[in-house]
């Protein structure tokens, strides 16, 4: 005997997830922090025991340091708390934080490589990925900060590995299996 059974909608549903949400990466953003609090701590030291011209640079570097771990780590623990999804990535397209949703066929490529400018990250080499539009028109309109983004990679559609979870070869193997946009590695 051979029975045959009726296949339902819910049957042919795939396992693999159709959506990847990539998130920010609080433990990459705390490290990028606490590696400006002894730069702080160096330049109150220079203050406190040089003289003349160091005293001086002690003084203002201390300062300036000082107001970037307050402003940049009060700022960036707001945003993670307030908005923990860098990206989203979907069969229709990808969504940034700030940015209106972007459909798949608008991009020419994905291209992964190395942060500019890479004498700066001699040691530690940074990662980005960039959704790069087949015209510059369809890019959302840029704040002056974007705009050097812009210049550099071809797009302020950015993600920077280091920043975000999951990491860089997941997210372009999600690009890979929900688009059929190039990736550029």
């Amino acid at each position: 005997m051979c029975y045959r059974r009726e296949v339902s909608s819910a049957d042919r549903t795939s396992p693999e997830r159709t959506e990847l949400e990539v998130r920010w990466n609080q433990r990459s953003f705390w490290r990028n922090i606490l590696i400006l609090v002894p730069v702080f701590l160096a330049y109150i030291a220079i203050a406190a025991f040089a003289s003349g011209t160091f005293r001086l640079v002690g003084v203002v570097g201390a300062i300036v340091f000082g107001v970037m771990v307050m402003f940049v780590g009060g700022a960036g623990a707001r945003q993670i708390r307030r908005r923990p999804v860098a990206a989203t990535l979907n069969e229709f397209g990808v969504t940034f934080d700030r940015h209106n949703s972007a459909a798949w066929e608008i991009f020419r490529e994905v291209r992964f490589g190395r942060v500019k400018p890479r004498l700066l990250f001699a040691l530690r080499p940074l990662y980005f990925i960039a959704f790069v539009p087949q015209r510059a028109a369809d890019l959302p309109r840029a704040t002056p900060r974007e705009r050097l983004a812009i210049r550099t990679y071809g797009t302020n559609l950015l993600l920077m590995t280091e920043t975000v979870t999951p990491s860089g070869d997941d997210i372009l193997a999600a690009v890979e299996r929900l688009s059929d946009v190039p990736v550029r590695r």
